[in-house]
């Protein structure tokens, strides 16, 4: 399973966890999370094109 940030980072799962270590963002993200931040990005946008 890929880590929720893999697609923002353009990182594997295991290069995400590093990441976040290395700048000490220990995060307890879930999927619900993920869903809603997907969903304000894609309005924001939407927002951009208008």
């Amino acid at each position: 399973m890929l880590h929720p940030y893999s697609f923002i980072l353009n990182l594997n799962s295991f290069e995400v966890d590093a990441f976040l270590k290395q700048h000490q963002a220990y995060l307890h993200y879930t999927i619900a999370d993920f869903n809603q931040d997907l969903q304000t990005l894609e309005e924001v946008q939407q927002q951009q094109q208008n």
